[in-house]
């Protein structure tokens, strides 16, 4: 298929590619409001192991403050050798979410997750259906609806399934991707307090709800010629409730990413997965 021929260029141009990422975040609370802004640089590489993307940011600036000995980490890193490298890697990934605010855990926010479903390894796990047609940056393209059916998903949220849908709009001349749009639905029970959350609610929580839908829009990038991701909004919508329904929290997490100067890491080293 046009999208699968696509895919496989992606894989290859977009995979060693580092760019610079300007992330906004905004927590509201019933309290208060609070906003955080990251400069970071980021590197993508694909693992055709693990058939995924693996996304690292190296936050460089937060809220106007330089990070202490940040500067170069993932070229230090690339630049070794050895099979170490990849775990190094993810070590980063995991450190830069302690720039993230809010309570809710996102441990899926990278802008090309939604690629990997189109992939021949897991396309099957979903439905898809044409959902009507569009216009992006004066390109013409096709929306196609997804559904994942399989079980166990391939986002859990511990034991259990989270199964993701959305959208995506492909250039119907190319097969090129021009935008996602993911969301999910995660239902858990709350942490046990051992009692109610307060005085005044005699109810302890029982049940955590968690929206969440990422747009991600693509911009054609002439240095390596290519769709890359260039804006990326992510919104999560997190209630508590207690046994008889009562909301008693509510916390929204929105979040816009803008991504810049892409350019491919040129090195030896290779990476063991």
């Amino acid at each position: 298929s046009l999208t699968g021929s696509y895919l496989s260029l992606f894989e290859q141009r977009f995979a060693r590619v580092i760019s610079d990422e300007d992330y906004e975040q905004t927590l509201e609370l019933p309290q208060k409001v609070e906003r955080r802004r990251v400069h970071s640089e980021v590197f993508c590489i694909w693992i055709p192991d693990e058939r995924g993307w693996l996304w690292v940011r190296n936050s460089l600036v937060v809220d106007g403050k330089p990070v202490p000995d940040s500067q170069k980490r993932i070229d230090r890193i690339l630049s070794s050798s050895g099979p170490d490298v990849l775990p190094r890697l993810r070590a980063l990934r995991d450190e830069g979410a302690r720039f993230n605010i809010g309570g809710v855990y996102r441990n899926f926010n990278d802008p090309t997750f939604a690629l990997m479903f189109l992939d021949i390894a897991v396309r099957d796990r979903f439905t898809f259906r044409i959902a009507g047609r569009d216009k992006l940056n004066g390109v013409d393209a096709v929306k196609l609806a997804f559904n994942e059916q399989r079980r166990p998903t391939l986002v859990r949220d511990g034991n259990k399934d989270v199964p993701a849908a959305g959208l995506l709009w492909i250039n119907s001349i190319d097969g090129s991707v021009l935008r996602t749009r993911l969301t999910f639905a995660i239902s858990a029970a709350a942490p046990d307090t051992g009692g109610p959350l307060n005085p005044d609610d005699p109810d302890p929580l029982s049940t955590v709800k968690t929206r969440v839908e990422i747009d991600v829009n693509y911009q054609h990038n002439g240095t390596i010629d290519l769709w890359v991701p260039g804006r990326m909004h992510e919104r999560y919508d997190q209630t508590a409730s207690t046994p008889k329904q009562r909301i008693v929290s509510r916390e929204r997490v929105d979040c816009v990413a803008v991504y810049s100067s892409f350019r491919q890491f040129e090195t030896s080293a290779r990476i063991v997965p």
